[in-house]
């Protein structure tokens, strides 16, 4: 299965660790892709494709929102999972052009009903990040830390 992680942090945060460890767990068994911004390349194993897109724009915008679309189509994912609510709002955007399922990851409280309605399936890093969430797919997975 190809499976492809997308997150927009610039920093070297807990959500961006996060997606890291994922994606050296995953790529054991799966094909992994990860779109992110090329400050995150160094980060990733040489088994782990890397594409990098500057994530610095505005979440809407229109040519980001092309340009993340672009390297979705190259590399033909069978599922896509972003991390967080500003590569929530990309690939939600987009996903009906992509036809995979879509996952999304929320790394903080905040209330991201709109957001992830969405996507297939939700995942919280707790359960207090789910609380005020509506979703019929929510389900929390502890990323093992604390």
């Amino acid at each position: 299965m190809h499976i492809c992680l997308v997150f927009a942090g610039t920093e070297d945060g807990g959500m961006e660790t996060h997606v890291v460890e994922l994606a050296e767990m995953l790529s054991i068994r799966h094909q992994i892709s990860v779109i992110a911004h090329q400050a995150h390349r160094k980060r990733f194993q040489k088994r782990i494709r890397f594409l990098s897109i500057d994530l610095d724009r505005w979440r809407f915008n229109p040519n980001l929102k092309r340009g993340i679309n672009a390297l979705l189509r190259e590399i033909k994912p069978d599922v896509i999972h972003a991390h967080g609510r500003k590569a929530g709002h990309i690939i939600g955007s987009i996903k009906n052009k992509q036809k995979v399922p879509t996952v999304l990851s929320l790394h903080n409280p905040a209330n991201a009903s709109r957001i992830a309605k969405s996507f297939d399936t939700v995942i919280g890093v707790s359960s207090s990040v789910l609380t005020n969430l509506r979703h019929d797919n929510a389900i929390v997975v502890f990323n093992g830390r604390g």
